[in-house]
C-alpha cells in the first residue's frame, strides 16, 4: 500500500484550498482576503508536486525536527516541512504536528498544522497560519 498526498494543496487549511482562494478573490469582505497575498496562491502544479513529495517524506520519516525542503528553480517557489511531534489520532491512526513554510519570489508564510493519516491519504485536521 502506497501512502499518498493526493491533494496537499487542497488540505492546507482543512478545506479545498483552491475553493478558499476563489472565495477570497470573489468575496473581498470575508476574512479570507489575506489568501490572495499568501505565497500558496502563487504555486504552480509543479510546485505542489514537489511540496507533496517533501510532505510525504517528512510525515513518513522520523520525528527529529529537521526540515525537509523543496524548491522549484523555474518558479522561484520553495518551502519546507518539519515534523514537530508525533501523536495518535482519534482512531489510533498516526498524526503529526508539522510546521510548513512557503516562499515565493516576494512573499513567505508559515503554517502550523496537525495532519492525520486517514486511509491512504494525509488530511489536515487543524491549521494555524503563523503570521
Amino acid at each position: 500500500m502506497r501512502t499518498t498526498c493526493k491533494s496537499m494543496r487542497g488540505v492546507i487549511l482543512g478545506l479545498p484550498f483552491a475553493l478558499l482562494l476563489s472565495t477570497a478573490a470573489n468575496v473581498g469582505a470575508t476574512n479570507l482576503h489575506f489568501l490572495q497575498y499568501d505565497p500558496v496562491s502563487q504555486l504552480t502544479t509543479e510546485d505542489w508536486e514537489l511540496e507533496g513529495e517533501a510532505f510525504l517524506k517528512a510525515v513518513s520519516g522520523p520525528v527529529n525536527g529537521q526540515a525537509v525542503p523543496w524548491s522549484n528553480e523555474e518558479t522561484g517557489s520553495s518551502g519546507s516541512i518539519t515534523v514537530l511531534k508525533s501523536l495518535p489520532g482519534p482512531q489510533g491512526n498516526p498524526c503529526r504536528k508539522i510546521k510548513e513554510t512557503f516562499q515565493s519570489r516576494r512573499m513567505n508564510s508559515t503554517y502550523k498544522l496537525t495532519v492525520c493519516q486517514i486511509g491512504d491519504d494525509w488530511k489536515v485536521v487543524d491549521a494555524n497560519p503563523n503570521r
